[in-house]
């Protein structure tokens, strides 16, 4: 019964923290969005504030991130966020090593593996915080479409493929 109490509980601190955010920035949000040729619903932009939640450890990144995502899902480019392919395989991030990441990049029978699918996975891959949330609606936009964290955990932009593929050789060896 205690669980039970804890859980709805937990579940109306997000319904209060997401319906201010929401409330708040609705109108900021929306109007950003017009030059592109998407639009979130709650859950959808739930669900991809749960893969920038899990893919940026850095609150001040990840706004950025949040415009690659959001410019990549207006332009009908897979996300390709390594996260969701290996939330999927139902292996932690930790364990999910590039080894792994190769051998499952184009199994298009995991809806969760955002490098074959063209928009969001099915359900959020994780719980997400209001930092996030915030990052999500208040989206950087920059000129970069691509980004990767090298083995120390610091992240490298790219504008290009080319430049990201460069980046992923400097990087990832």
């Amino acid at each position: 019964e205690k669980k039970k109490e804890d859980f709805y509980d937990k579940m109306k601190r997000f319904d209060e923290k997401i319906y201010t955010l929401r409330t708040a920035k609705k109108e900021d949000f929306a109007a950003k969005l017009q030059p592109y040729t998407i639009s979130l619903s709650l859950p959808w932009a739930i669900t991809l504030a749960s893969i920038i939640q899990k893919e940026e450890r850095d609150d001040t990144e990840k706004p950025t991130i949040a415009w690659i995502f959001l410019n990549r899902l207006s332009e009908g480019i897979q996300l390709g966020a390594d996260i969701s392919l290996c939330y999927g395989r139902e292996q932690p991030y930790e364990t999910c090593t590039p080894a792994l990441i190769s051998q499952y990049v184009y199994d298009t029978t995991n809806s969760y593996n955002t490098r074959v699918q063209k928009w969001l996975p099915p359900t959020p891959i994780s719980n997400i915080t209001a930092e996030t949330f915030d990052a999500l609606l208040g989206f950087k936009n920059t000129e970069y479409l691509f980004y990767l964290h090298d083995a120390k955990g610091n992240i490298h932009y790219a504008k290009t493929n080319a430049e990201h593929e460069a980046n992923k050789a400097q990087y990832l060896q």
